[in-house]
């Protein structure tokens, strides 16, 4: 996903699966559709990304101040 992103082509099921090539078999295709279902849409994949980033950092930050 993160190649297709670098190289400005969509990220949805089609395209990972051509990226992936003969590698959709170490994957498998129902765990690829699966994953499609689960999103609502990969036009908000950066913003999904930023928010999976803001509360990573938040995480790390609490790790470090020894809250839970």
């Amino acid at each position: 996903m993160r190649e297709l992103q670098k190289e400005n082509k969509p990220v949805d099921l089609l395209m990972v699966v051509e990226k992936l090539g003969s590698g959709i078999e170490n994957v498998g295709i129902s765990y690829m559709m699966d994953i499609a279902g689960c999103c609502p849409t990969t036009g908000n994949y950066e913003h999904y990304q930023t928010i999976i980033l803001n509360e990573y950092k938040l995480r790390m930050i609490n790790k470090s101040l020894g809250v839970l």
